[in-house]
């Protein structure tokens, strides 16, 4: 009989296809709710303001905690890097038992966060009950020594993630702030960085972080040094893709075999193709020349591109990934390149100079 075609559009909204169990209990349940309401529109009622009533309790016993400040400080461990810490307020957390009872302050996983004028901070979120909070709102000694006793918190929860550093609160740096820290959503994170980019292009710049489209064409092999690296090999060619800049007519595809020959665990590049000139092979793309170096103080790949005839950012087409950076831009050039290290797409920030038509990116490697 086929799905209502309410029900149907919601699966789709969802991405649910097709007669999938989600779906058909989906369907179910609407034909249910019909009949209710063609037979009992007083159960009916009562059944939707239940569902209503329900859903509220859910949100307010999910509601995530409501920042009241931030506190910012220096990572002594971590070579001075910007450490955010918001205190929080939750019914989530359970007040102290009695006036001198231990004070439970929940610390959250933390998240890397854009900070103004570029660079980037850890952010941690110290979560506490609401009466405590009240009382840090009227006993500034007391909202002190909690603030000590929270730092403190974050340095223990520090040490037990793997994938963060350990914080060691540097107190000289402590700057406590009336408002809290702001997180920025991945949109937030992207809108900001072409903004940024516009400032000083006055044009759009295209930035994709979806994956890049497959490209059905000839692959432009570029030679590297015949330097040798770990194991007394060889380094290998380095394949890239290119896009066609002739007819558009139907091409060859690029071979397993060719992309078996891309290093599977490339070295740390210190520059690459920086000497290179611009080539076409024929039938094939121009790849730029470029060069991507490892800042170890900024833990970040820097990777340059020049673009010689590209008047704007509008002009190029910029897509990433954790492992792969792949640009086309007006005048037929083409670059698809692996990264040494995984990447945060998400950090990433890209700058094109106009006068020296070089498209400068920096990307954060990834924790």
């Amino acid at each position: 009989a086929g799905l209502p075609p309410a029900v149907a559009a919601a699966a789709a909204a969802m991405g649910i296809e097709g007669d999938g169990e989600m779906v058909t209990q989906a369907s179910q349940l609407w034909e249910m709710m019909d009949e209710m309401a063609a037979t009992n529109p007083e159960a009916y009622k009562k059944f939707v303001a239940k569902q209503m009533k329900d859903k509220e309790k859910y949100e307010k016993a999910n509601k995530p905690p409501d920042p009241l400040f931030g506190v910012r400080v220096k990572n002594a461990a971590d070579g001075g890097a910007l450490v955010w810490v918001n205190f929080c307020k939750s019914p989530r957390v359970q007040p102290p038992e009695s006036p001198d009872a231990a004070i439970p302050i929940v610390v959250l996983e933390p998240s890397i966060q854009p900070v103004n004028g570029g660079g980037r901070a850890t952010l941690y979120e110290a979560v506490l009950a609401p009466t405590v909070c009240d009382r840090m709102d009227a006993d500034a000694h007391f909202k002190a020594e909690l603030i000590k006793v929270g730092l403190g918190c974050v340095e223990e929860r520090s040490a037990n993630l793997e994938k963060w550093p350990t914080v060691k609160v540097d107190h000289a740096s402590m700057r406590v702030r009336d408002t809290p820290y702001k997180k920025k959503t991945m949109k937030e994170k992207l809108e900001e960085a072409a903004a940024k980019i516009q400032a000083e292009s006055t044009e759009p710049f295209n930035l994709n972080v979806s994956a890049p489209p497959k490209q059905a064409t000839p692959n432009v092999v570029l030679p590297t040094a015949d330097r040798d690296v770990a194991g007394g090999s060889k380094t290998p060619d380095i394949v890239i893709p290119g896009l066609s800049g002739g007819t558009g007519a139907a091409e060859q595809a690029p071979s397993e075999a060719a992309h078996a020959a891309a290093p599977k665990n490339p070295v740390v590049i210190e520059e690459l193709a920086s000497t290179v000139s611009e080539q076409r092979a024929e039938g094939s793309a121009i790849v730029p020349t470029h060069a991507c170096v490892f800042n170890d103080a900024d833990n970040a790949l820097a990777v340059t591109v020049n673009l010689p005839g590209v008047a704007s950012v509008a002009e190029i087409v910029l897509d990433m990934e954790p492992r792969q950076l792949s640009l086309t831009a007006k005048g037929g050039y083409a670059l698809v390149l692996a990264l040494p290290r995984a990447v945060s797409v998400d950090d990433t920030r890209a700058k094109f100079k106009k006068k020296s038509q070089q498209l400068q990116l920096t990307l954060p490697v990834a924790s």
